[in-house]
């Protein structure tokens, strides 16, 4: 579950292997939402919530 702030409606979500190919692609439409995850292999991956070329924020997410 994706959560952030109201400022950050409207930006870009987005998922990265550790091979730096981007998985997925979301646009954040609520303070709270689901991102699936059931599809990808477990593993380390990044994410970013980035609205045009501006980077908002980064982190490291790892499935079991």
């Amino acid at each position: 579950i994706l959560q952030t702030g109201p400022q950050n409606l409207g930006a870009s979500f987005t998922f990265v292997n550790l091979t730096g190919q981007k998985l997925d692609d979301y646009i954040v439409n609520s303070t709270t939402q689901q991102i699936p995850t059931s599809t990808l292999p477990p593993g380390t991956y990044t994410w970013t919530i980035s609205r045009g070329n501006s980077l908002i924020e980064s982190g490291k997410w790892i499935k079991q």
